[in-house]
């Protein structure tokens, strides 16, 4: 049965993973079973974690990118066209951009049929919180005062990796 995916956008190695882990699961139980299945015949651990090692790259990729990039709520203009072409270069057809009035917001899709599953991705950057990629406070040297205090670079990365095995 033919699924469709959406992206809905708004953003580092293990906390990725485990993240992705958890709600993979989830997800490929949804995604590899009829809609009237139970999902306590789902997808196997082993199944999972091969999922996520097949995405973990990107994720990682993404997550740092968008750290680099940490760019506050609604001015995420490098963040949202790195996103759109990095989605549309793996398949995925952007059916909306500047949606509802936002000029970095995109619907991106893939698939169709039902259920139709929507993901968001959360990347926007808080002000004043620009720190390199250290465990301690240490202005960045780039000269970026945003930062990604509170993980979203890490959720936009997450829910990125989400349908990338489930597309083919």
């Amino acid at each position: 049965m033919a699924r469709e995916v959406r992206f809905f956008s708004g953003g580092f190695g293990l906390p990725a993973r485990c993240f992705v882990c958890g709600v993979l699961l989830l997800a490929l139980c949804m995604l590899c079973m009829p809609p009237t299945a139970r999902c306590e015949a789902g997808v196997s651990q082993a199944e999972t974690i091969e999922a996520v090692d097949k995405v973990s790259d990107t994720i990682e990729k993404v997550g740092l990118k968008l750290w680099e990039l940490s760019e506050v709520s609604l001015m995420e203009f490098e963040s949202s066209a790195y996103l759109k072409t990095l989605l549309k270069k793996n398949g995925f057809k952007l059916t909306s951009e500047g949606t509802s009035g936002v000029p970095t917001a995109f619907v991106a899709e893939f698939g169709s049929g039902k259920p139709v599953l929507g993901i968001m991705l959360e990347y926007d950057a808080l002000p004043d919180l620009g720190n390199e990629v250290v465990p301690f406070k240490k202005q960045r040297e780039d000269g970026v005062t945003a930062g990604h205090a509170c993980g979203h670079n890490l959720i936009g990365a997450g829910a990125l990796g989400l349908p990338w095995p489930s597309r083919t």
